[in-house]
C-alpha cells in the first residue's frame, strides 16, 4: 500500500467578508501574510502623511483670499479620512 502525501498549495483566508488567496505552503503563507501587512501599513502611513498635509493647506486656504480654494481641499480631505478609516478597521483587526 503506497503512502498518499498531500500538499497545501493555496490558501484562502476571509477577514471581514473578504476572501484573499496566498499560493504555496502553510510557511510561505505565514511570510506572504507579514508582507502583506507590511504593505498594508505603509499604505495607511502614506495616507495619514497625506491627510495631516491636506489639513495644513485647508487651515492655509481657509483664512484670507484663498478661502475660496478650501471647498475642494475639504473634499479631498474627506475623502482621505474615509478611505483611511476603512483601512483602520483592516490595521486593527490584524
Amino acid at each position: 500500500m503506497g503512502t498518499a502525501h498531500m500538499f497545501l498549495s493555496k490558501i484562502v483566508e476571509t477577514d471581514m467578508g473578504v476572501a484573499q488567496t496566498f499560493l504555496g505552503n502553510y510557511s510561505e503563507y505565514v511570510l506572504d501574510k507579514a508582507a502583506w501587512v507590511e504593505a498594508q501599513r505603509m499604505v495607511w502611513e502614506k495616507q495619514q502623511k497625506e491627510i495631516f498635509r491636506t489639513e495644513e493647506m485647508i487651515y492655509r486656504l481657509s483664512s484670507g483670499a484663498n478661502s475660496g480654494r478650501t471647498t475642494s481641499a475639504v473634499k479631498v480631505l474627506l475623502f482621505n479620512i474615509s478611505y483611511s478609516l476603512s483601512k483602520v478597521d483592516v490595521m486593527e483587526s490584524l
